[in-house]
C-alpha cells in the first residue's frame, strides 16, 4: 500500500511540474532572484557636467576609483554592486560618488516590486524603494553616468 501511494504522489508531482504555463500567465519569479540571476550593469564613462569635480568609487573595488574634473569625460569600468539589505551595504555592496561640494550619492542595483533597477540614495545606508537612477536604470549592459549641472544624476547608454 505504501509503494502505491508514494507512486501516486511521484506521479501527480511529475504531472504538476511539467504542465504547460496557461497562456496570459507567468510563472511564479521571486522578487529577489537567485545571485547567479542578477544582471550586470557597468559604468563605461562618467560625464562631469557639474561645477566640481567628483570621485567614483566602488566600495566592493576601491581600486576601481575614478576622479573626473569639471566637464570631463572620462572612461570608466565599474560594475554596479546589488545591494538588497542594509547587511549588503555594510559590506561595501555600492558605490560612493563624492561631489560636487557637499554631495554624496550611494548607487547600487535591486529588484524591487518586480522591478530591476540601478537605485540612489543620498544618505550612506540602504534603503527599501530607493529611487531608480533617471534615464536608462533597467539592469543589465554598459551605462554611462552623467553628472548634471544640478548635482542630478543621470544615466545612458553608451
Amino acid at each position: 500500500m505504501l509503494r502505491i501511494a508514494a507512486t501516486a504522489t511521484t506521479a501527480l508531482a511529475w504531472a504538476l511540474l511539467s504542465a504547460p504555463i496557461p497562456p496570459g500567465s507567468s510563472p511564479h519569479v521571486p522578487s529577489q532572484p537567485h545571485p547567479a540571476a542578477y544582471g550586470i550593469t557597468t559604468i563605461v564613462g562618467i560625464e562631469n557636467r557639474s561645477s566640481g569635480s567628483i570621485d567614483v568609487v566602488s566600495q566592493e573595488n576601491p581600486g576601481s576609483g575614478v576622479r573626473v574634473q569639471i566637464g570631463q569625460t572620462v572612461p570608466a569600468r565599474i560594475n554596479i554592486p546589488w545591494c538588497t539589505s542594509q547587511g549588503d551595504f555594510e559590506g561595501g555592496h555600492y558605490i560612493r560618488m563624492d561631489g560636487p561640494p557637499g554631495g554624496f550619492y550611494y548607487l547600487w542595483q535591486s529588484n524591487e516590486n518586480w522591478q530591476d533597477r540601478v537605485r540612489f540614495a543620498d544618505k550612506p545606508w540602504w534603503k527599501p524603494g530607493a529611487t531608480p537612477v533617471p534615464g536608462v536604470s533597467e539592469v543589465n549592459g554598459e551605462r554611462i553616468l552623467v553628472i548634471n549641472a544640478d548635482r542630478t544624476i543621470t544615466l545612458r547608454r553608451p
